[in-house]
């Protein structure tokens, strides 16, 4: 289907639940009772695969309280997907890794605060999610050199009214992350609408933020995403297995891929490949 276009990803976000309360989530997937089991799970991926993608990003909620990703993650790899996991790292152990990340090419972390106190206040962790992200990217780089593998690090940071202000530098280079997405809060209604005014920045402040990491900027590690960038830009799939996607700050959803197929099903919810390639998501690993 996307022949002649570059890599493309799409983002399963296969698990509605979560261990974490973050004030600005996008998906609570409130009106999804179940997530797919893993023989759909499998077929949804035969369908992904057979349809020009390159990348498979699983994503929640938290993806790991699902007992089969790594399953899933491992059946990608297999038929020759590139493979992602963005996780707030809280429940990626050292016994799962030694599992399942020869089958990972790259794994992000979400965490919106180098300040322990901000990321509670916000609802991301319980007051030690600093350590808990660090603690995560030195297990990836040990496992990358003790096991030889190359599993790409990524961060994933929102920027709200809580923490435009930081100076992430020092963080970001010290841990070596190889890839930094840095979002201004988007309101999605239904979602975060309620709490969006008490949480929302200023585009002056946004790209304060920017300037301020300018040297990361440079180098290529941080990749801004302004609320334009996300507009009809990404390929998402809900925990029961429809596309959904941004348009306009509100989600709209097509019927069941497995029901209608991967082609049918995409088209009823729209994707812009321009603002796709625009907001740098063609990138290879």
């Amino acid at each position: 289907m996307f022949k002649g276009m570059k890599r493309i990803t799409v983002n399963w976000h296969l698990e509605k639940d979560c261990n974490y309360k973050c004030k600005f989530c996008y998906a609570h997937f409130s009106h999804i009772n179940t997530n797919l089991n893993i023989d759909q799970g499998f077929a949804l991926i035969d369908e992904i695969k057979n349809n020009d993608i390159y990348k498979i990003n699983f994503a929640g909620g938290e993806p790991l309280l699902n007992k089969n990703v790594g399953e899933f993650i491992k059946y990608s790899n297999q038929q020759g997907l590139k493979t992602s996991i963005i996780t707030n790292g809280s429940r990626m152990t050292k016994k799962w890794l030694t599992n399942y990340g020869r089958y990972l090419d790259q794994i992000g972390i979400s965490c919106d605060s180098i300040d322990n106190i901000t990321n509670t206040k916000i609802g991301r962790g319980f007051g030690n999610h600093v350590e808990i992200t660090e603690r995560l990217l030195t297990r990836i780089n040990s496992i990358n050199v003790n096991n030889g593998l190359n599993i790409q690090t990524k961060l994933n940071t929102v920027i709200l009214r809580n923490n435009h202000t930081d100076d992430w530098n020092d963080f970001i280079i010290r841990n070596n992350v190889n890839r930094w997405k840095v979002f201004k809060i988007l309101r999605i209604v239904g979602e975060n609408d309620h709490v969006y005014d008490g949480l929302s920045i200023s585009d002056k402040q946004f790209y304060n933020f920017i300037d301020r990491h300018r040297f990361l900027n440079d180098k290529g590690i941080l990749i801004k995403e302004d609320n334009e960038d996300m507009n009809n830009s990404y390929i998402m799939i809900t925990p029961d297995g429809k596309f959904y996607q941004n348009s306009n700050n509100q989600y709209i959803y097509s019927e069941s891929i497995l029901d209608i197929g991967f082609k049918n099903a995409i088209k009823q919810t729209g994707f812009n490949y321009e603002t796709y390639e625009k907001r740098g998501g063609d990138y290879g690993l």
